[in-house]
């Protein structure tokens, strides 16, 4: 097991964390632990694994429209 936190705390620009509401990988419990970094623009795509497509166009413009705005 390997603890990646430290690393994860000292991250210093804007980060979009994406989860697929149903990954096997990420767990929603540690997604959400890791938006306590006040750095961190939480999406959450529904109904997908890991890792979402990003083929709908609606996610597609949430990508973009958070891009723009960094």
């Amino acid at each position: 097991d390997v603890e990646l936190w430290d690393l994860w705390n000292n991250i210093k620009c804007k980060i979009l964390l994406l989860r697929g509401q149903n990954s096997d990988i990420l767990p929603k419990v540690t997604a959400m632990e890791m938006t306590q970094n006040s750095l961190v623009d939480f999406l959450e795509i529904d109904g997908a694994g890991h890792a979402p497509s990003l083929m709908d166009d609606l996610q597609i413009e949430y990508i973009k429209d958070w891009l723009l705005s960094i």
